[in-house]
């Protein structure tokens, strides 16, 4: 649900002609469905924990979260050296006016691309993160006994 609600914010925004205060007001809606994953994703951490403890005998706690830790350093990384590549591939000059090409490309920056990333992002953890709440239960049980 959220990713669809994201989804169709950042999609307006590319599609409508839209006045600086509707780009601001419409990424700030986006945000407000972004924020729920970003804050699950914490919780999945720590069954992926539990999975790894119940696959492997081995509880890594520092292990997972340093990876995830570095991971999301390492994305923050290419998505500067990202919107810098894309500034300079629609064309952006600072100081002047910007041609409606370029007032384009800021919108498939700000929004198409990060809604194209959404869609990945959803189909890898539909059909990527195999941990239900049937098998967590059994790997809890397991865990526990």
């Amino acid at each position: 649900m959220w990713f669809f609600y994201w989804f169709h914010c950042f999609w307006w925004i590319v599609l409508l002609p839209t006045t600086p205060v509707i780009v601001i007001f419409l990424l700030w809606l986006g945000m407000q469905g972004i924020m729920v994953p970003n804050i699950l994703v914490w919780a999945f951490i720590s069954d992926v924990i539990d999975y790894g403890e119940w696959k492997t005998g081995v509880r890594q706690e520092g292990t997972t979260y340093s990876l995830y830790s570095f991971m999301r350093k390492l994305s923050q990384a290419i998505a500067g050296w990202g919107a810098a590549m894309g500034l300079a591939l629609i064309g952006y000059v600072p100081n002047v006016a910007q041609s409606p090409e370029t007032l384009f490309g800021f919108k498939v920056i700000m929004a198409l691309l990060p809604a194209i990333a959404c869609v990945i992002c959803f189909i890898i953890f539909k059909y990527g993160y195999l941990l239900d709440d049937e098998k967590f239960r059994k790997i809890s049980a397991d865990l526990s006994a």
